[in-house]
């Protein structure tokens, strides 16, 4: 089993990623969007911080799958964790977070009655965890977070469609906390 990297190798790794030239049929391996002709389905849950009921809706309910990458990151030897939080958990937590990213444009965007992933990503050289909050549909980040991790330089998401992990930079940065930038060879 591969072991967990420290900080600087996945920095080094995500390099040696972004060296990689990526095969034409990946690039051109976008199929058509497709939507589901039904009523969006309804979930409750739990905020995991102040144990207020929440309801969601989605076309399916992926939590199985978050929590079997949040597994599998662990199994890596990374420390990860995920819970569903409350929009005003998710203010509060960024608040009291050290280091957090927050996909949305702005706060306005979180409504207190909406239900929300918290994820908390800490590799073996990093003291804090990273934080970052996602929408309950954001499947695709974790999967590319996870093919990072594995040292993949692509990922098959749950359509079948294939990514690059070089075109998911942004994801992996502010899911992690780890990212190069552009041209450069220094962590941002």
């Amino acid at each position: 089993m591969k072991h967990s990297l420290n900080r600087e190798e996945l920095i080094e790794q995500l390099k040696e990623l972004a060296a990689q030239k990526l095969p034409t049929y990946l690039a051109n391996h976008m199929g058509a969007m497709c939507y589901e002709p039904s009523m969006i389905d309804s979930f409750s849950t739990i905020c995991q911080h102040c144990h207020r009921p929440l309801t969601y809706q989605a076309f399916h309910s992926d939590e199985e799958m978050f929590y079997s990458i949040i597994k599998e990151i662990k199994d890596l030897g990374y420390d990860a964790s995920l819970e569903v939080i409350c929009g005003s958990c998710a203010l509060e937590a960024k608040e009291e977070a050290e280091f957090f990213d927050l996909p949305f444009t702005s706060e306005d965007d979180i409504c207190e009655e909406n239900a929300y992933h918290l994820f908390c990503f800490k590799t073996k050289s990093d003291k804090d965890y990273h934080q970052a909050i996602t929408d309950m549909e954001s499947l695709y980040d974790y999967q590319a977070v996870l093919a990072f991790l594995k040292g993949e330089s692509y990922f098959e998401d749950s359509y079948d469609r294939y990514h690059s992990i070089m075109d998911e930079q942004d994801t992996i940065k502010r899911m992690t906390g780890i990212g190069i930038k552009e041209n450069d060879s220094n962590e941002e």
